[in-house]
């Protein structure tokens, strides 16, 4: 076991500080990332509504609902763990795809923030461009990862209600 993992997309690389600016603001339960999104009236639709937050464009870390997938992740030990346990109650659950789901399911087993890098270019991913791949270009991409937001919403729903 590692205190802390990076995870990131194919389609992107980190700039000369982005680690630094992870460890700056990790704490135990913590997921960050530097793109994320808070949902509106429907939290469990984040994903293709609500809030996105950038690390170019906010000042101060910020709560994240979602982390977008697009990007990097960076998660503590005990985080990795809490997404295994969640992931083992949306296994029984139709609408989960394994693989698809990865980062919505380790940011919302977390406390996630985005993270701001605006003062700091040598902190932000360098993006590298999809060049027309991906499962973002499959039908339906968005509204699946909606869809698995509100099981989830539905899962912590039951999970507090149990523990009171």
């Amino acid at each position: 076991p590692s205190d802390y993992y990076f995870f990131m997309d194919d389609d992107i690389t980190v700039g000369k500080k982005t680690l630094e600016l992870y460890m700056e603001h990790a704490h135990e339960n913590c997921c960050l990332t530097q793109w994320g999104k808070v949902g509106g009236k429907n939290p469990g639709h984040a994903y293709t509504s609500g809030q996105e937050y950038s690390a170019r464009r906010i000042s101060k870390p910020m709560p994240v609902e979602a982390v977008i997938g697009r990007g990097s992740i960076f998660c503590s030990f005990n985080g990795l763990v809490n997404m295994l346990e969640l992931e083992k109650e949306l296994r029984k659950h139709p609408a989960y795809e394994m693989g698809r789901e990865a980062d919505i399911i380790l940011g919302m087993a977390n406390d996630s923030m985005a993270v701001p890098a605006y003062d700091n270019p040598e902190a932000l991913m360098v993006d590298m461009g999809e060049k027309g791949v991906g499962m973002v270009r499959e039908s339906g991409h968005y509204q699946k990862r909606s869809r698995i937001m509100e099981v989830i919403y539905d899962i912590r729903k039951r999970q507090n209600q149990s523990n009171k």
